[in-house]
């Protein structure tokens, strides 16, 4: 293709067809497979699908950028909520999995709550389903605001108090 001469793809006609064909079409060398793949209400957004922008969906990542509209306004929610949350996947936010890492931190709400044990709310660990869980994980668990590992270390506890 004479107007894209650094772009390798498999098929030139694909560009600038009207469809997004994403990969190797969706890079500068090849204008963004011909325009295909920008939204052209966020020119300057390059991101893998464009078509996600606005689609009701907060896609997170590269899409949650003010470049790309906080994702065409789809992340307005998300970001009201956690400002400051910064995860890849912002749909594992309160899914009902502790995802732990990045998404276990008080700018992330905990996972949004994922890794909050109720009947600990101030106990903050990597996997609160450990709590209670018939072992004694010993550390940041074996607090009293972890209830002692929500009871599982209590034998330990009795038999090397000052350990």
């Amino acid at each position: 293709n004479a107007q894209y001469p650094n772009c390798v793809v498999e098929s030139v006609n694909d560009i600038g067809d009207g469809v997004c064909n994403g990969g190797p079409y969706n890079t500068a060398e090849c204008g963004f497979d011909g325009g295909d793949c920008l939204n052209p209400k966020y020119p300057d957004c390059f991101v893998e699908e464009a078509s996600w922008l606005g689609d009701g969906l907060c896609d997170g990542g590269l899409y949650n950028r003010e470049v790309c509209g906080f994702d065409g306004g789809d992340c307005d929610d998300f970001n009201a909520q956690y400002p400051n949350c910064v995860v890849e996947s912002v749909n594992d936010i309160g899914d009902g999995v502790c995802n732990g890492g990045p998404y276990n931190t008080a700018e992330c709400g905990f996972d949004g709550g994922d890794c909050l044990n109720p009947k600990y709310p101030d106990c903050f660990v990597e996997e609160a389903s450990w709590l209670g869980d018939g072992l004694c994980d010993g550390g940041l668990y074996n607090r009293e605001v972890c209830g002692f590992d929500g009871g599982d270390c209590d034998d330990f506890n009795a038999q090397y108090p000052n350990c």
